[in-house]
């Protein structure tokens, strides 16, 4: 499935899932985990980008209100999210912003970002 495919970093597979089923970029699991919220958890640059440029959304939030800029941990996916439109005001199911949860996980220079 496409949230292995990114997990793997297997970009030649998320492009065959997204190219066969556009709707796959902003598929959501049961907990509302997208493959958006994989790339950025994953660090993985490259397929975030080409999920953004291929319909995913930005500020897709999970179940519990995150978006992928709420768990993201790399300052080169936070930029591409930010300049993709990703909020840094929203806040998640905890009234946390991304500001928040960044420096709750440590990710010192995307706090520093946002």
């Amino acid at each position: 499935n496409i949230w292995i495919a990114v997990s793997d970093d297997d970009i030649e597979r998320v492009k065959q899932l997204v190219e066969a089923d556009k709707t796959q970029v902003n598929a959501q699991d049961p907990n509302g985990y997208s493959p958006l919220h994989a790339a950025a958890s994953w660090k993985r640059l490259e397929l975030l980008k080409y999920l953004l440029e291929n319909g995913g959304n930005v500020n897709i939030a999970d179940a519990d209100g995150d978006t992928p800029l709420h768990i993201c941990e790399d300052k080169a996916c936070a930029e591409l999210l930010l300049e993709h439109g990703a909020d840094p005001e929203c806040k998640n199911s905890e009234g946390l912003t991304p500001v928040h949860t960044t420096l709750e996980n440590e990710a010192i220079e995307v706090t520093e970002l946002l």
